[in-house]
């Protein structure tokens, strides 16, 4: 028997118990939907991810209270409370004694509630903006690159100048079709002058990496009674190689200056790519656990419906079985014949889940979540939908190859 018999056998199937077998059929695309679904959106997070993670420099690594990449639990939110404030003199100490670090420089803003101003010029108005405090490294360190203009000057910073640095939602907000250098626009209605403007940075899990400003630190600083409690140091190792190496030094350097015992834990956080890189993928293998547990309940249901199906089936065909036994077939032939109708009854229920998969993913992609269409989701799916197919038949393929000739053809 061929494939074609198979699910020609397998649409008669249809048709003689339709809504028995289409609910099985719906149980085995539900299955694959979910399975290919979340696949196809785990990949996009995963894209996206390592897109926004990337922009995070290899190299760069923050020392920080708090970390990102940690669950804000009521104990680590206490615990984070009595830690002590990152300092001026802290970014000095690491920038002279760790030996693998190039550079270092303040970063001012990063918290859970962080500061946000509405950025005018003229009659125009931008949405809340992100406020940043930054030194006049802060390009190299985090590795931002700009489209116009140029970064703050060591003047600029140590004077506390009101010079800004705008992002691309600001630009597009307040000038579209001319250059912002040079111009005077209002944060919270205090003047700026632009001096540069940041380069596009892609967009993460719907979050919009644009919608910020820059200052000079000591100008934040005065705007923000609040500002040591997030403060941030942020350093550059002197290549991807030295990164460990700065990470061991920066937190013996930190360590040292706030005179903990060796039995006591870390009060502060050191950040690097990796952290984030882990953090996600800590949440995407959650993600794909679940979407397997999820996916494998739906096939096993509709695997249990086909089985059934397929058991009637045998039953109804007795005499047809134990005809073709008297005719020469063997339990192998016949066992085969039930195993490929059986397949062919879970390969249609998988190409359904597949049509309706990329349905799904074209709402999804409308709705702007991160999916990728690759085949990896596709294909993962049909071999779901096989080792569902072969597991649903195989009891009603032995049973049926188990017959006997005489007593089949004397079944009515």
């Amino acid at each position: 028997m061929n494939w074609r018999d198979a699910l020609r056998m397998a649409v008669d199937r249809l048709a003689v118990h339709p809504l028995q077998t289409a609910l099985s059929l719906l149980a085995v695309a539900v299955g694959i939907l979910a399975l290919v679904g979340v696949s196809a959106f785990v990949e996009g997070v995963a894209q996206t991810i390592n897109a926004g993670v990337s922009l995070f420099g290899p190299r760069t690594i923050l020392v920080h209270r708090l970390s990102p990449a940690k669950a804000f639990t009521e104990k680590y939110w206490l615990e984070v409370q009595r830690r002590p404030y990152l300092t001026l003199r802290d970014a000095a100490a690491i920038e002279q004694h760790a030996s693998a670090v190039e550079s270092t420089g303040i970063y001012l803003g990063i918290q859970p509630m962080p500061v946000t101003v509405v950025v005018s010029y003229g009659t125009q108005k931008t949405a809340p903006m992100l406020l940043r405090g930054v030194d006049e490294r802060v390009l190299e360190l985090l590795q931002l690159h700009l489209a116009e203009g140029r970064g703050f000057t060591v003047e600029e910073v140590r004077a506390g100048r009101r010079v800004v640095l705008i992002g691309q939602a600001t630009k597009e907000a307040l000038f579209p079709d001319t250059s912002p250098l040079g111009r005077t626009v209002r944060l919270d209605g205090i003047p700026f002058q632009v001096v540069g403007v940041l380069g596009r940075l892609p967009q993460i899990l719907g979050f919009n990496p644009n919608l910020f400003v820059l200052i000079p630190h000591t100008v934040y600083r005065r705007y923000s009674p609040r500002w040591e409690e997030f403060a941030a140091v942020a350093t550059l190792a002197r290549s991807e190689r030295a990164v460990w190496t700065a990470v061991d030094q920066i937190t013996a350097i930190m360590r040292w200056r706030h005179r903990l015992r060796p039995d006591q834990p870390d009060d502060f956080e050191i950040i690097t790519q990796r952290a984030y890189l882990e953090f996600w993928q800590n949440i995407e293998s959650v993600i794909r656990l679940a979407s397997l547990l999820i996916s494998s309940v739906a096939l096993l249901v509709g695997g249990i419906g086909i089985t059934a199906v397929m058991v009637v089936a045998v039953t109804e065909r007795t005499r047809e079985i134990g005809l073709r036994k008297a005719l020469g077939a063997r339990p192998r032939d016949i066992a085969l014949q039930f195993l490929l109708e059986t397949l062919g009854l879970t390969l249609l229920g998988g190409l359904l889940g597949i049509g309706l998969s990329v349905g799904a993913m074209l709402l999804m992609r409308q709705a702007g979540l991160p999916v990728a269409f690759t085949l990896q989701p596709f294909g993962t799916g049909v071999v779901m939908a096989v080792l569902t197919g072969v597991a649903a038949g195989m009891y009603p393929a032995v049973r049926a190859s188990r017959l006997d000739p005489v007593e089949a053809l004397r079944y009515e």
